[in-house]
């Protein structure tokens, strides 16, 4: 999984500062209009134009629910906060 940089952006509803990302493939970057999840909270937001984030819209969530990219997203994010506790 690759890491890289973004545009520092607050968590929509944990306020975390968020300023990285990670792919889940080797090659993916995000951009706008790919979906994110806070490792902090598992909070699911979107990125915008300039890679900031934001809250999903309505059809948004519809068109990516039940997406096995992000149940696998989502597992790796509670994965993440239960090796931090």
């Amino acid at each position: 999984m690759k890491q890289m940089q973004v545009p520092a952006s607050v968590c929509q509803n944990c306020g975390t500062k968020c300023d990285g990302a990670t792919g889940l493939k080797d090659d993916e970057c995000p951009s706008p209009g790919d979906y994110s999840i806070c490792v902090y909270c598992g909070h699911l937001m979107i990125f915008s134009d300039g890679l900031v984030l934001r809250n999903p819209t309505d059809e948004e969530i519809i068109s990516i629910a039940g997406d096995p990219a992000l149940i696998m997203a989502t597992a790796i994010a509670e994965r993440y906060r239960k090796e931090k506790k």
